[in-house]
């Protein structure tokens, strides 16, 4: 059995909620198990951290130091706060165990490197990634402009606020169009902010945060043909058996690349919003 540990900011987010449950799913074959669980702080207006572990038969650990020795794998969670990601993840990454960071990864690229230098440095797998990368729309598609080949333009669009939710956007055009956004440009600001990546080679990329959307993806080849990729397949359990399979494996799915992509793309990108119709130098 893979004794799975999660660490949070505070442990009554939607994250954990269904994490816990697709976990201990009787088809996994009572392979994983959600072992224990720490949380920094009680959810505000919440359920505390402790009525959370005894409603989902979670064992509460002490600290993330007895947490990290009792598990074999480690989930840090903190979905709305990735902010507290660095501090969360310094004892689990320097731990050589299988560690997964829940998306936002980072809001900067210095605090993303900042991780993926201490997993480095203590040989600790690890990634990031939003499951909309596995949603069966862009693993199976074979169209014109095939994903990552001859690729010119792709427009995504989705719910959310940018803050928290352009991450999924993004993770999918990185997949699709690749690494090497120069510059980025908010073109419409207000509550539904779209922004324009420049590739400077003739690609280019646009996201769109729209609160009634659907998630979605137009993809346009250098040929001029294109197709329309609405998301609508189940992207959370082909995420889910991605990362029980890391952490059977301990190979991430991910590129650190990719996710210093993406993290530089929400970086540029909130730098736009704010500084609406000027390109803005996408951060290296």
């Amino acid at each position: 059995m893979n004794r799975i540990g999660f660490i949070d900011y505070y442990l009554d987010e939607w994250h954990a909620n269904q994490y816990v449950r697709w976990i201990h799913d009787p088809a996994k074959g009572g392979r994983y198990q959600v072992a224990c669980a720490w949380a920094m702080t009680d959810c505000p207006g919440g359920v505390s951290t402790e009525d959370w572990c005894r409603n989902n038969q979670v064992p509460r650990a002490s600290s993330i130091e007895k947490l990290v020795d009792q598990c074999d794998s480690i989930v840090v969670l903190s979905p709305d706060n990735p902010e507290m990601h660095v501090k969360l993840s310094e004892i689990p990454l320097a731990s050589g165990k299988p560690v997964y960071i829940d998306k936002t990864f980072a809001m900067d690229l210095g605090s993303a490197r900042k991780m993926f230098d201490r997993a480095e440095q203590y040989h600790t797998p690890m990634y990031s990634t939003s499951a909309l990368r596995f949603a069966t729309e862009l693993t199976d598609y074979k169209g014109p402009g095939t994903l990552g080949k001859d690729i010119a333009m792709v427009a995504a669009q989705g719910p959310g606020l940018f803050e928290n939710y352009s991450v999924h956007q993004l993770e999918m055009v990185v997949k699709c169009i690749g690494l090497g956004a120069k510059r980025a440009i908010c073109t419409v600001s207000g509550s539904s902010p779209m922004i324009t990546y420049d590739y400077g080679d003739g690609r280019r990329s646009v996201i769109h945060c729209m609160p009634w959307a659907n998630f979605g993806l137009q993809v346009q080849a250098e040929s001029g043909e294109g197709v329309s990729l609405p998301i609508q397949s189940d992207y959370w359990a082909p995420f889910m058996d991605n990362l029980l399979g890391f952490f059977d494996t301990k190979q991430p799915a991910v590129l650190k690349e990719e996710t210093y992509e993406v993290v530089s793309l929400v970086e540029t990108g909130s730098k736009a919003i704010q500084n609406p119709d000027q390109w803005i130098a996408v951060e290296r």
